[in-house]
């Protein structure tokens, strides 16, 4: 069942929802969303203009636009001002102009330029910089940067016959600047038609102008044979003839701006001085005075008795065959418009249903799109929780490596610290005696030993904690803080004060030994007390629990994560497929 235009605008509404949904979505699980703005962004922009054409369709407010082209001193400027019936901007004729200038209707009397910047930004300017900005005779003064990005200009102004017809005044084609040429083909594009205006009095096409027609045949061209009356009749349908034997126009028309517009003031200035009178007896017959009013074909005048109240002179107004021209044109391109308005139409609508139908199918693929996300997104988890595992028993192996390292280093350390041998010589019946010592200890020496332990439970604690954040880093897990190994930290000051303290224990209990010949079993039995004091099973255990516990909250931080993410892409994917089956 064929939708209702209401419905179509109604679902793009639904879209631009979605697109919304998505981003927030993105935000949420952490994601960069500056490509989806931009996807948002250019979808509302899209919205705005269909809903915009469908308000011009609705209105019949679809202007045919129509290209002003041709060489440069064929009476562009000229053309336009009879088209609108008025000076356009108050001048005559417009200096050789460097820029497109597209005039469209506005109600509002006093007219307003723009200025379009090829980054699409439109900012009202003045008449001035009009003219500073788009004519050649200013291109030594002005700011060149600020010239190149500028696209176009736009003027709004109130002339009628815009309503149905936007022109657009291009620089044309000339030997000024080929810079003129590219501009003019190039929004030229844009354009529903072209009039292309020729001068009479070079009697035909120019083979400049023949070339240009033939690079732009697929528009449809209407030739305007503009200054027909500087020929006299009997010249006129031979030129008209030689035109047409050299480009397939889509219409031919002689024309004379000049006359027109000549035509168009002197009605508009009449008009004028009638008004003026008609406002002047209004008066005089809300006082109930009498008056005449005299008109003598030159002067226009009103009386009350001898006195003259009002008299102003008109212009003569004849009618010639270029006004019939001109109506003719007009009427030409109204019929133009309606089947071009009608072509719009229908291609408006081609195009609201093709956006409408890519948006619902792109919409539609991201059901299985999420589906393979989540699935994914379990695959990894799985394979992480199996990496934090591998993890775990590799600190396991390489704490206790670490450790018997320390523990065989640091004996070897304390026993020379806490220990001297001495030698006492044997008289003539008496052997020679060995001792093993203890030494005299300072309280600076007791300091050394416990900063010694300290030093030596760093290494460990260091190479552990390195090990952890390497293999967390090769799953991109950065630790900014380690509450777990902090503790150890804590743990292993304690542990090397109660190692400390377990020494001079020993130390305390032991008694000068005398070596016989068991030196080396009397050193090993030290070796292996002093090993006791600092057991593997103190600090070891306890540093690896804790560099576990540290594996086991990132698992846990990691495993919410997950859930939460899962959550916000399954809410995602509800409420997507809600919308495309509403």
């Amino acid at each position: 069942m064929e939708k209702t235009i209401e419905e179509y605008f109604t679902d793009l509404e639904k879209f631009k929802k979605l697109h919304f949904e998505v981003i927030k979505s993105a935000e949420n699980l952490g994601n960069d969303i500056d490509d989806l703005q931009q996807d948002y962004d250019s979808y509302v922009t899209y919205q705005s203009k269909l809903t915009s054409d469908l308000t011009k369709i609705a209105t019949d407010n679809l202007p045919l636009t129509i290209g002003i082209v041709g060489n440069s001193n064929t009476g562009k400027s000229s053309l336009i001002n009879s088209l609108i019936g008025a000076k356009f901007l108050g001048i005559d004729e417009l200096p050789a102009t460097s820029k497109i200038t597209v005039l469209s209707y506005q109600e509002e009397k006093t007219p307003k330029i723009f200025k379009v910047g090829k980054d699409g930004k439109i900012e009202e300017t003045t008449y001035e910089e009009y003219i500073r900005f788009g004519m050649h005779q200013h291109e030594d003064i002005v700011d060149k940067e600020a010239v190149n990005k500028l696209d176009y200009f736009e003027v709004h102004y109130p002339a009628e016959v815009l309503k149905k017809l936007q022109i657009v005044d291009t620089p044309g084609f000339s030997t000024l600047s080929e810079e003129d040429d590219a501009i003019t083909k190039a929004y030229l594009k844009k354009t529903d038609l072209l009039l292309w205006i020729f001068d009479a009095g070079r009697g035909t096409i120019t083979d400049l102008e023949l070339k240009l027609l033939q690079e732009i045949s697929d528009k449809r061209i209407i030739a305007i044979i503009n200054r027909i009356d500087m020929k006299p009749p009997f010249q006129r349908a031979k030129i008209v003839e030689s035109f047409a034997s050299k480009f397939n126009f889509y219409k031919i028309f002689t024309y004379s701006a000049k006359e027109v517009f000549n035509y168009q003031k002197a009605v508009h200035h009449n008009t004028g001085i009638y008004n003026e009178l008609i406002q002047e007896s209004l008066g005089l017959l809300n006082s109930q005075k009498s008056f005449s009013i005299t008109d003598n074909g030159v002067k226009l005048s009103l009386t009350h008795g001898s006195e003259v109240l009002f008299e102003k002179e008109k212009l003569i107004v004849f009618e010639n065959e270029f006004i019939q021209f001109h109506d003719e044109i007009l009427s030409f391109l109204q019929e133009i418009r309606q089947e071009v308005s009608d072509i719009k139409i229908n291609a408006y609508f081609e195009e609201l249903l093709s956006f409408h139908s890519t948006q619902l199918d792109l919409w539609k693929s991201w059901s299985p799109q999420l589906e393979r996300i989540l699935e994914n997104r379990s695959t990894q988890y799985a394979d992480f929780e199996k990496s934090i595992e591998k993890l775990k028993e590799k600190l396991g192996d390489r704490a206790r490596k670490y450790y018997a390292e320390l523990n065989n280093d640091l004996a070897g350390k304390l026993f020379d610290e806490l220990f001297r041998f001495d030698y006492q010589e044997g008289g003539f019946f008496e052997a020679d005696k060995h001792f093993i010592r203890m030494k005299a200890l300072s309280d600076s020496d007791k300091e050394d030993i416990k900063e010694m332990l300290e030093s030596d439970l760093d290494v460990f604690y260091n190479k552990l904690s390195k090990d952890l954040r390497t293999g967390l880093a090769k799953l991109d897990i950065e630790l900014e803080t380690n509450y777990e190994l902090s503790i150890t930290e804590i743990l292993r000051d304690k542990f090397a004060q109660a190692s400390y303290e377990s020494v001079l224990g020993l130390i305390n209990l032991w008694q000068d030994v005398q070596i016989g010949s068991n030196y080396s079993e009397i050193k090993d039995i030290l070796y292996v007390n002093i090993s006791l004091c600092v057991s593997e099973n103190h600090f070891c255990d306890m540093a690896l629990l804790m560099a576990k516990l540290t594996c086991t909250k990132v698992l846990e931080n990691h495993e919410s994560d997950h859930l939460r993410h899962r959550a916000i892409i399954e809410q995602l994917a509800n409420v997507i497929n809600m919308t495309i089956h509403e």
